[in-house]
């Protein structure tokens, strides 16, 4: 459920965007765009 709420999560971009406030952009990864449940899977947490 996380991972699927995280994926479609979009304040980041619309803080960045729409309100111009250029805190978030830190959060915001260079391309290649990774979806959350990739990377999340990715990190072999067994």
């Amino acid at each position: 459920m996380y991972a699927a709420t995280q994926a479609h999560n979009v304040w980041t971009y619309e803080g960045v965007s729409l309100e111009g406030d250029p805190g978030p952009r830190a959060f915001i990864r260079p391309p290649p765009y990774v979806p959350f449940g990739v990377v999340w899977a990715g990190l072999d947490l067994d």
